[in-house]
């Protein structure tokens, strides 16, 4: 849902948070924003701000000013929207993922559980431990009896400094079909976990 900097939010004392309200705006007698996908900006010693898809604001409401600013912590936020295609079905469809970012791997796409289909995920016994992040528990995909193994994984406990994972769903974008990301097909990254690699 939101393209997190690649510097550490916490670090910098930010924290978002995708609220599960819907929130609207009521200006005069219209509403010029309503949105059940808005994120909550939290920052050290400010007041929380809710921030808005464009696609759920007014447009017309809204005049440019010759006012601009930029804030070197805050970087840039916007909505993402992730869906993962494996076996031809449609696995995960998320509009508010934790993306990861991490030193020579491809962008990890951390998606809510409501987000993806588990009745095709099985859990299974493969288990990884990263002194970062924690042990992580995989999933297989099975579709039509078909079991593409280890695609998915959950960090149930991670470490203190990844907390913002716990229990969110990843998968291995080197391995599914198919990685759309806001509408737009994605070429198949290379990494360690591609399939051919050891």
């Amino acid at each position: 849902m939101v393209r997190a900097d690649p510097n550490d939010v916490h670090a910098r004392g930010l924290e978002l948070v995708p609220s599960p309200k819907r929130v609207r705006v009521l200006l005069g007698r219209r509403f010029i924003a309503d949105s059940r996908k808005v994120v909550l900006l939290r920052e050290r010693r400010r007041r929380p701000v809710y921030y808005f898809p464009v696609t759920d604001v007014a447009r017309d409401a809204l005049v440019p000013s010759a006012r601009t600013g930029r804030c070197p912590r805050k970087g840039a936020l916007r909505y993402r929207h992730v869906q993962v295609v494996h076996g031809g079905m449609a696995v995960a469809d998320c509009r508010r993922p934790v993306l990861l970012f991490e030193t020579g791997l491809p962008t990890r796409y951390y998606l809510p559980k409501p987000d993806v289909r588990l009745d095709l995920l099985v859990p299974n016994d493969s288990i990884t431990r990263c002194p970062y992040k924690g042990e992580a528990r995989y999933y297989s995909v099975v579709i039509g009896g078909v079991e593409a193994k280890d695609l998915f994984w959950t960090y149930r406990f991670p470490t203190v400094g990844m907390t913002k994972i716990a229990g969110l769903c990843s998968f291995l974008a080197e391995r599914v079909d198919e990685l759309w990301l806001d509408g737009e097909l994605q070429a198949r990254p290379d990494s360690p976990w591609s399939t051919g690699h050891s």
